[in-house]
């Protein structure tokens, strides 16, 4: 006796591809083979017309898709050039016109924000209170205070045999120093001043060691 079962007709779980790329070739073919083999499957004029279409018709849609795609991708890369190009002329505009003395009210109608071009800072300021101590073994502490100067100032110490002509000496970034090789009982005069950037303050009022006495500076060895 034969099986019942050996009748049925099982499908596969799913016979159309689950990419899209795969059904236009997939729909192009059923349309193609049924229409060479419509006697068999007893599939009328019309019905091939129809599945013709069909298979056309998402043929064309997944073109339209792909193209708009690609038109949308080209767009984002447009929009990327053209936003870099007006970030970059507004920046440098708005950081011309906050630094050329445009009024705050002018800046402000532009929809800048009024301080947008970056933190300012003040010129660095004179070091106050300088003072030199001298030891016998020709070492001299200098020390001052910053007055405001910002970490990263340098300090400039210059000396002077006459305290009219000045040469550097040294630079630091601390408000003290111990300086060497200091000829015990010659009269030399420092004073400082403060560098930040290419901005310089005014120096110091110089100080003196050795003030009743006279000769010539002895340069620090390297």
């Amino acid at each position: 006796m034969r099986s019942f079962c050996a009748d049925i007709f099982i499908m596969p779980k799913d016979f159309i591809p689950s990419k899209i790329g795969d059904r236009v070739p997939f729909y192009k073919n059923l349309a193609a083979t049924a229409a060479t083999e419509a006697a068999a499957l007893s599939l009328t004029p019309s019905e091939l017309t129809t599945l013709q279409n069909v298979a056309t018709d998402f043929g064309d849609a997944n073109l339209a898709v792909q193209a708009a795609y690609d038109a949308y991708r080209a767009a984002l890369e447009t929009r990327k050039i053209a936003e870099a190009a007006a970030e970059s002329l507004t920046r440098g505009y708005n950081r011309q016109w906050q630094n050329t003395g445009v009024p705050a009210s002018v800046i402000a109608s532009l929809g800048l924000p009024v301080h947008e071009s970056g933190p300012t800072f003040s010129p660095p300021a004179s070091p106050l209170t300088l003072s030199a101590t001298a030891f016998s073994n020709g070492e001299v502490k200098l020390k001052w205070k910053r007055n405001g100067n910002i970490d990263g100032t340098q300090f400039v110490v210059e000396t002077s045999a006459d305290g009219q002509i000045w040469q550097f000496l040294t630079v630091s970034t601390s408000s003290r120093l111990s300086l060497n090789h200091f000829e015990p009982g010659v009269r030399v005069y420092f004073r400082v001043y403060a560098k930040r950037r290419t901005e310089v303050s005014a120096p110091s009022p110089a100080t003196v060691i050795y003030p009743g006495q006279t000769g010539q500076i002895m340069r620090i060895a390297s």
